[in-house]
Parts: structure tokens; sequence; C-alpha cells
């Protein structure tokens, strides 16, 4: 299927131990019987062979070496989604009061904006208490902390994520048979300059019109806990497919997003 990335808006802004393993070796006493060979015949050797140990797949270069990026987030999907990229980066949650809930009228577009910004400014104060650092204007390498929000749409009504089964089952039985997209909010927060991007990606899915055991089988496996509109593709399910738009944005960070806005940053 053919990807192709949607970008809804660009708002610049400017605001004020490897623990060693231990290998245990395991010996016993054995008797050996010793059979003189038969004079003329053959000798049989066998010779153990030697485990060739296999080669770790080269780590993947940083794509933005004069950055250290901080992730104002503990979804493990974004930290996976960075780490295979190979962003030099690190953990810091951002505070579960930081994010906000939703204004009455308000569009999917700027929820996942606005939570995206709450999300970068609430470990911006984490980091930086008292304000702009000097310190930090004259780093050598930039640290930019990355606030990422995701959304699920159907009908231009957000569905946002379960709060238990049951309401896992009612997302997914208004999901299944019908189109739907999956709105990303993303902004950049460089603590040297102090300037801001934000932005938008959408990817637009369908879903199959599953039974409703294939429904039941898959609210079991708790995958649907935490994630926008109670499933996600990384789940190894069949049933949501990607008509338009970036898979990334889906699992949880738009990194063609992320790579382009570094870019200009």
């Amino acid at each position: 299927m053919k990807k192709s990335t949607k970008k809804l808006q660009n708002s610049p802004i400017t605001t004020p131990s490897t623990s060693a393993g231990r290998t245990t070796r395991t010996s016993s006493d054995t008797k050996h019987t010793h059979t003189p060979s038969k004079p003329q015949q053959a000798r049989t050797s066998s010779v153990a062979q030697k485990a060739v140990p296999q080669k770790r797949p080269p780590k993947p270069s940083n794509p933005h070496p004069g950055y250290h990026f901080i992730l104002a987030s503990r979804s493990p999907r974004r930290r996976e989604l960075l780490a295979e990229a190979g962003y030099d980066f690190e953990v810091v949650p951002s505070s579960d009061l930081a994010e906000p809930a939703a204004i009455a009228g308000e569009s999917p577009e700027s929820l996942a904006r606005r939570a995206a910004l709450a999300k970068a400014m609430d470990v911006v104060h984490q980091l930086l208490p008292d304000g702009p650092d000097e310190a930090e204007q004259k780093a050598e390498i930039q640290r930019v902390v990355i606030g990422c929000d995701t959304v699920a749409v159907l009908d231009d009504k957000i569905l946002g994520k379960p709060a238990d089964r049951e309401d896992a089952r009612r997302i997914l039985d208004a999901l299944r048979g019908h189109r739907h997209a999956c709105i990303s909010g993303l902004c950049l927060w460089n603590l040297s300059t102090d300037a801001v991007l934000l932005q938008c990606e959408q990817t637009t899915l369908r879903m199959k019109k599953i039974s409703d055991t294939t429904l039941e089988q898959y609210l079991d496996t708790n995958l649907w806990q935490g994630k926008a509109g109670a499933y996600g593709l990384q789940d190894g399910i069949d049933w949501a497919m990607i008509d338009e738009g970036s898979e990334t944005n889906v699992v949880g960070l738009p990194m063609e997003l992320l790579d382009e806005l570094l870019t200009d940053f």
C-alpha cells in the first residue's frame, strides 16, 4: 500500500549499566573405557562443532547528531520508535495532570496539538524550573523535548482511550466496518533557543467488520489498554489497515514528520 504523509498545520511558536553476566561451569567425573583399535581399521573421530556467535545488527546512526532528545512520554511504543531510528534520547515523562481534557466543540486537531504542547511544557518546567538557563544556551549539543499526543477519530468524534474493557468493546464496535482517522500532535521544544514547533499528522485507516468472537478474543489480550481507539496496528492484528498516511503515526509517534521538522529547526 502506498504511504503518504498529510500535514495538517505547522505552527512555529516563540515562547519566553550493564551488569556482567556470570557463567557457571558444571563438571562431572566420567569413567572412560579404552578399547584398542583393530589393525588396519580406520579411526573415526568426532569433532565438536563450536557455536559461531551471531553478529548483532549494527546500531543505526543518530539521524540528528547535533541534538539530544528528551521524550516526554512513558509510552514504550514511542521509545521503541526513537531507539530503532538511532536517536540519542532519554525519557522524562510528563505529569498525568499535564494532559488536558477536550473542550466542547474542539476539533481533534486542536486537542492533539494542545495536549502535545502541554506535555512538552510540563517537562520543560521540570528540567528548567527557573526558566531559560545560560549554560543551556551555550551547550554544544542542544536538548530538545518531544511532546506527542494521539487521538482516534470517527466521523469527527474523538474516541479517546478506553477506561475499561466495556469501554474498549464500545469503541471497537463503533469502529468495525468503518474508516476512521488517527491524529497526532507533535511538539518540539528546544531548551537552548526556547523555540517551539507544533504540528499535526493524520493517518486514515479502515477496520474490517470483524465478528463478535474476534472482538472478544482481542479484548482478552488486554492489548487495548492505554491506546487511542482501543487497538494498535503493532498488536499482530489483520483486521485494521492503513488507507493513507504514516504507519508510525498510528503506532504513536510520526517519525517522518519528526525528521522533517528537525531538518528546519
